[in-house]
């Protein structure tokens, strides 16, 4: 808890490091890691992190579709504008609130 760098992270209620790290959700290989202290929200930097993979991975393997997968943390306008610009599919975890439980309510009643 001393570490260089590290900060309190109330969400955790602890001092430590919030990386922000990069999976291959098929093989579970790692692909890249950047640590940051335990102040630093989920996405802040993620467009800086995320850019240079999507680019990567579209220019050395170019016919292979990329799912970006985050959890609620990267529900931001920076990682939906950086997943589109490099034409990559996404799936991020939105926080339940009242106007999702309502739409889904509605979809489930009336079939949409």
């Amino acid at each position: 808890g001393h570490q260089e760098q590290t900060d309190y992270n109330a969400h955790y209620q602890t001092y430590g490091y919030h990386p922000l790290v990069a999976f291959d959700g098929l093989t579970g290989d790692f692909l890249k890691a950047e640590l940051r202290s335990g102040n630093q929200y989920t996405s802040k930097g993620v467009k800086a992190f995320i850019n240079p993979l999507l680019h990567h991975y579209n220019e050395s393997i170019p016919n292979t579709d990329i799912l970006v997968r985050g959890d609620s943390g990267f529900a931001t306008p920076e990682v939906y504008e950086s997943c589109e610009e490099n034409e990559s599919q996404y799936v991020i975890r939105l926080k339940n609130n009242r106007r999702l439980s309502q739409l889904a309510e509605q979809s489930v009643l009336y079939g949409d």
